[in-house]
């Protein structure tokens, strides 16, 4: 039950400014284009790593996440949307630490998608 829970509420918050009917708005080479103009684009990288999430690539969208991460530690994002990641490797601790630190950075999802994996 928590993880259809979890999964329709990230599915509501990254689809939302990603995806239109399940196609991605943003392609991987529009974003890795962008990237390869502004290296330093934290959150270009967060949408990357989303994209390759939804199309199944979890290790290149943790990466990129990691990278969100490093650019911009003080926003939650990078950790919300790597939080996602590891839920669908599988790694629901290391999920679970994002989602806490997302929370704390004051990303709302961050903290109910750690409410639901205590559930």
């Amino acid at each position: 039950m928590a993880t259809k829970t979890l999964q329709s509420l990230e599915r509501g918050i990254d689809l939302l400014f990603l995806f239109s009917e399940e196609k991605p708005i943003l392609s991987l080479e529009d974003l890795s284009r962008a990237l390869s103009l502004n290296p330093e684009d934290a959150q270009n990288y967060n949408q990357r790593g989303v994209v390759h999430r939804k199309k199944g690539q979890l290790e290149k969208a943790v990466a990129d996440h990691n990278r969100a991460i490093e650019l911009a530690a003080r926003a939650g994002e990078g950790y919300y949307f790597r939080g996602q990641a590891f839920f669908d490797q599988g790694q629901k601790e290391k999920a679970r630490q994002d989602f806490q630190q997302a929370c704390a950075l004051g990303i709302a999802e961050g903290c109910r998608s750690v409410k639901l994996l205590e559930k």
